[in-house]
């Protein structure tokens, strides 16, 4: 039996943010809102939004320094959430991100963790917060990933607004 693995695919998307297209590039405060992903979020301040098939990818207006990832994806509980983030990410193509230290509850409706890993042979850092709404069955998975040297408090901070704004429809 193959086992799902929710979170493999959005590591891809670093190969996206080096060629992303600036045009997608507003003033003022952006909303994505997707009735397929039943979500709705405000994208933070500076940075551009894209919808691709994985989801929403954000990259920052004025440097490459990383990327914000949004999409959802389906679990029973948030036990069964948190089994896969401590389990960490591994793909074929040898990305590899696992957590750092032990994640932090967000209350009964999610999980959150600093991760540490490689992609593409870079040393990567994130941050990663998944929310399900009451009702269960699936969550809004939300990750920033930056290179090693890159990676700041403003990140996370930029992720915890994102996820805040999150409005499950």
């Amino acid at each position: 039996m193959i086992k799902k693995q929710p979170l493999l695919m959005p590591l891809i998307v670093l190969l996206l943010f080096c060629t992303f297209n600036q045009s997608f590039a507003q003033d003022g405060p952006q909303t994505g809102r997707d009735e397929d992903m039943k979500l709705q979020f405000i994208v933070p301040s500076g940075w551009s939004v894209a919808k691709k098939e994985i989801g929403y990818v954000m990259v920052p207006y004025e440097t490459t320094d990383g990327f914000i990832l949004v999409k959802e994806d389906s679990f029973v509980s948030v036990k069964d959430l948190k089994v896969a983030m401590t389990n960490g990410i591994t793909q074929e193509n040898g990305t590899v991100l696992k957590p750092i230290g032990d994640l932090t509850d967000l209350g009964s409706q999610g999980v959150a963790g600093i991760f540490q890993g490689t992609i593409d042979e870079q040393e990567v850092k994130g941050f990663l917060m998944a929310l399900m709404p009451p009702s269960g069955g699936r969550a809004a998975i939300s990750v920033v990933v930056a290179p090693l040297e890159y990676f700041n408090q403003s990140h996370i901070d930029e992720l915890k607004m994102l996820v805040r704004s999150i409005i499950f429809l």
